[in-house]
């Protein structure tokens, strides 16, 4: 499972693993620890979405493939208390 963070038209970079939105530092405050790793910019391409696992020292997703096709997407996860 990974999450969606960046949207068509974005621009998705990451900077010793703060990611960042259109130049805006993204509030994750469920990641507990920063991967030291830097990508990007990346610009997230029409009817594509920039993917990236909460587990970030371990995940394989947008920073290796590059945003991926929306048909790719195959369900939203959602969770309620």
């Amino acid at each position: 499972m990974k999450r969606v963070v960046g949207e068509p038209g974005d621009l998705v970079e990451i900077r010793r693993g703060q990611i960042f939105i259109n130049g805006t530092a993204l509030d994750e405050p469920y990641i507990t620890a920063l991967s030291k790793d830097s990508s990007g910019p990346a610009l997230v391409p029409t009817h594509s979405h920039y993917v990236l696992g909460d587990n970030r020292s371990a995940s394989s997703d947008s920073r290796l493939w590059g945003p991926i096709p929306e048909e790719s997407i195959m369900e939203r996860a959602w969770v309620s208390f």
